[in-house]
């Protein structure tokens, strides 16, 4: 029996639907009293029954509000994680973004891109 893998040999369900677009929204981010990330060109991730998850142009970041962490992770689909944490006057929020800084070949779109972790921001706009 042939086995699905991804482009590191990694066995992956080929029923495991990943679909990256550019989302046409106004996305905003707000934590601890400030604006962290803000942009006009989010890329929205739609993968399997996960809620959809926006994607920020690290130039659309501000990433003096971002330190990284220890944290990593790893997806067969699109491949290791590196987290960082948001430190403003008003509070902290440890691991609360990530990004995918060498994703696999089948999502090169993710390079340079930041997301956050929607539920845990003050406030998380799309308009």
């Amino acid at each position: 029996m042939n086995q699905t893998v991804n482009s590191i040999g990694e066995p992956i369900d080929p029923e495991h639907v990943l679909c990256i677009q550019r989302s046409g929204k106004h996305v905003v981010v707000q934590f601890g009293g400030e604006v962290i990330a803000d942009s006009h060109n989010t890329l929205v991730l739609k993968e399997a029954t996960y809620p959809e998850i926006y994607y920020f142009p690290e130039d659309d970041v501000r990433t003096e509000f971002l330190q990284p962490t220890s944290a990593s992770s790893h997806c067969p689909y699109k491949g290791d994680a590196s987290y960082w944490s948001i430190h403003t006057d008003q509070k902290e929020l440890i691991d609360a973004a990530w990004s995918y800084r060498r994703p696999l070949r089948e999502c090169p779109e993710l390079k340079d891109h930041i997301a956050f972790y929607t539920e845990k921001m003050d406030r998380f706009v799309v308009e």
